[in-house]
C-alpha cells in the first residue's frame, strides 16, 4: 500500500524542465513586487470584508448554505479553472500568460505581499492557501499534458496510424488529464472551503470554521493595487 501511495504521488510530479521555468517565474514575481505592484490579491492579502448572519439551522437552511450558495461558487470556479487549464493543454499559446504569469509569478509576488504587510504571519498564510498550490500544481502538470498530446499528435502523422495515437492517449494523456481535472476540483473546493476561512482568521480576526461557513452569507473584495 505505501509504494502504491509512493507511486501515485510521484506520477503527480511534473518534468523537471518545467519545474525550473516555473522556479525561476516565481522568483522574478517575488522580486519584481519590490519594484511594480502589478498584481491584485483580492481576499489573499485579507482585503475583504466578509458579512455574517445567525439563523436557524435547518435542512432547508444547509441546503441553501452549502449546495446553493457556497457549492454554487465552488462549482463555477472549477469550471471557470478547468476552462482556462483546457485552453492551454489543445492550444499551447496561453501557457506563458496564463501558467508562468498570472500564476506562478503571481504567486512568487503574493508571498512577498505577504511577508511584506504581515512579517512572518504572511508566511503562515502562504504556506497555508492549500488551493493556491494545488492549482500550481494543475497548472503545471496541464504543460505535461500539453506535451504529451502533441507529441501523440506528431506521431499520428509521422506513423500514419490512429493505434499509436490512441494508444498514447489512454495510456499518457487521458490518464495525466483525469488527475488535472480532480486537483482543480480540490483546489476550487479548498478556496472556498478552506483559504476564505485561513485567511479571515490571520488577517481579521479569529472564528470558528463551522461557525464561519455555516453564518457567511456574503463576501465583498475590496480592490487594493
Amino acid at each position: 500500500m505505501p509504494k502504491v501511495i509512493l507511486r501515485f504521488l510521484k506520477s503527480l510530479k511534473p518534468s523537471n524542465p518545467i519545474i525550473l521555468v516555473a522556479l525561476l517565474f516565481y522568483i522574478g514575481g517575488f522580486v519584481s513586487y519590490f519594484f511594480i505592484k502589478n498584481f491584485n490579491f483580492g481576499f489573499l492579502t485579507g482585503d475583504f470584508i466578509v458579512y455574517f448572519k445567525s439563523r436557524l439551522i435547518t435542512w432547508d437552511y444547509l441546503r441553501m448554505q452549502f449546495v446553493d450558495y457556497l457549492g454554487t461558487v465552488t462549482f463555477n470556479m472549477f469550471i471557470s479553472n478547468i476552462l482556462i487549464i483546457f485552453f492551454c493543454i489543445f492550444l499551447g499559446f496561453p501557457i506563458i500568460k496564463v501558467v508562468f504569469v498570472d500564476l506562478i509569478g503571481f504567486s512568487g509576488a503574493l508571498l512577498n505581499a505577504l511577508i511584506f504587510r504581515f512579517g512572518l504571519r504572511g508566511l503562515i498564510i502562504y504556506l497555508g492557501l492549500f488551493h493556491l498550490h494545488f492549482e500550481i500544481l494543475g497548472a503545471l502538470l496541464s504543460i505535461d499534458a500539453f506535451l504529451a498530446f502533441y507529441i501523440s499528435l506528431y506521431h499520428l502523422l509521422n506513423a500514419g496510424s490512429t493505434k499509436i495515437f490512441i494508444r498514447e492517449l489512454r495510456s499518457g494523456f487521458l490518464p495525466l488529464l483525469l488527475k488535472i481535472v480532480i486537483i482543480f476540483l480540490v483546489a476550487a473546493f479548498m478556496e472556498v472551503f478552506w483559504s476564505t476561512w485561513w485567511v479571515y482568521i490571520w488577517t481579521h480576526k479569529y472564528i470558528p470554521w463551522q461557525q464561519f461557513y455555516f453564518e457567511v452569507y456574503n463576501v465583498k473584495f475590496i480592490r487594493c493595487l
